[in-house]
């Protein structure tokens, strides 16, 4: 059993030699391997975290350029809007400037008159206009008018209705004080509360006929605005139930003038008009063209002017045996053939998508015209 044990333990032993000196041997001979992989091992390591390094500080540099960029930029655009609103500032107070000096309040903005797009123009056009501070006044309160009935019919009109009357005071100004339009009476069918609109057509004497001065407090809003144009109280005189006159005083441009109005709470087929007119005036009206108003046509004076802005009757069938014998289509030439044949030229102004028609003599053809058309509705 001893010897058997001892045999056993010197093999052991022997073994136990055996595997320390492998052991050894295999360290002596692995140290160098393992040392000569972790040298290379080690220093690429070293050299990717330098160039990871060098890339995000160049990465930190270009933000922060970048955001020096983006500052100095937006420093430039608030510097850029500062002087815009500088400038407008400096222009409003030009304005307000010049307005206080002859003691008016007077708006300075004119919202309710939106031009169309290509009318580059139309501005500089008004701000010349209402250095009388009488139009400012007028074009202040174009959105305070009634419209008149049924106006669905003309909305591509309506859109920019008041730039429409605006552009027509303006253009058609040398027309009417040539003429002596503005002496006569404008009659205004369908008028609505709108006395702004012949204010600006420079009339002194006014008749609008409108279903709405038959109540009272129609009456009253006119006077109300007028109150704004007149320092002075205007005379007010109930003629009837539906005719009221008022006479009231405006600046037209030379110094105030005396305006007469006379309102009928009437529809145009109950009205009969006895005085001779310097301008038949509708706008946004349900009625028929004024051409088809043989009673008015007859009235109209020698230079006097119509002004309707539904379609005309004249621009689609020819008049007169010597015009059908023209090849024309376009509607505009068709008008103006028309017209001329009639005794009436046709006033066309930019941006205006329709004509103003000047009466140029009695011809008895342009009676007979309107009667047809008259009888035909």
């Amino acid at each position: 059993m001893n010897q058997n044990n001892h045999n056993f333990l010197s093999e052991g032993e022997e073994v136990t030699i055996e595997k320390s000196e492998s052991d050894n041997q295999s360290i002596q001979t692995d140290s160098p391997i393992t040392t000569d992989r972790s040298q290379p091992t080690s220093s690429s390591s070293t050299q990717t975290t330098k160039d990871q390094s060098a890339e995000l500080a160049e990465l930190n540099q270009l933000f922060d350029e970048l955001e020096e960029m983006i500052a100095e930029k937006k420093s430039q655009q608030q510097a850029q809007a500062q002087r815009v609103v500088a400038r407008q500032a400096n222009r409003q107070q030009e304005i307000l400037q010049k307005r206080e000096n002859i003691n008016l309040n007077i708006p300075t903005e004119f919202d309710q008159v939106e031009p169309l797009p290509d009318d580059d123009n139309f501005l500089a056009e008004l701000d010349e206009y209402i250095q009388l501070p009488s139009r400012a006044r007028l074009i202040n309160q174009l959105n305070t008018c009634m419209p008149a009935e049924n106006t669905a019919e003309y909305t591509t009109i309506n859109e920019h209705g008041n730039y429409y009357k605006v552009k027509l005071a303006m253009h058609l100004a040398d027309v009417i004080t040539q003429s002596g339009a503005a002496h006569s009476p404008t009659m205004y069918l369908a008028s609505g509360l709108d006395i702004e609109f012949p204010l600006l057509l420079q009339s002194r004497h006014i008749i609008m006929v409108d279903p709405c001065f038959s109540q009272i407090d129609s009456v009253h809003r006119i006077v109300s605005k007028i109150n704004q144009y007149d320092s002075y109280d205007p005379e007010v005189k109930q003629i009837s139930p539906y005719h009221h006159h008022i006479k009231f005083r405006f600046n037209f441009g030379r110094d105030l003038e005396t305006v007469n109005l006379d309102l009928f709470g009437k529809r145009y087929q109950e009205y009969q008009n006895f005085l001779p007119l310097g301008c038949i005036l509708e706008y946004n009206s349900s009625l028929n063209h004024s051409l088809a108003k043989s009673d008015l046509i007859t009235k109209l004076m020698t230079g006097g002017l119509i002004i309707n802005n539904q379609p005309s009757p004249m621009r689609e069938v020819h008049v007169g045996w010597l015009n059908r014998l023209s090849n024309t289509i376009d509607p505009d030439q068709i008008e103006d053939q028309n017209a001329q044949h009639l005794g009436l030229s046709t006033i066309r102004l930019p941006f205006i998508p329709f004509a103003v028609y000047q009466k140029q003599s009695s011809n008895p053809r342009l009676l007979n015209y309107s009667e047809t058309l008259t009888a035909a509705k």
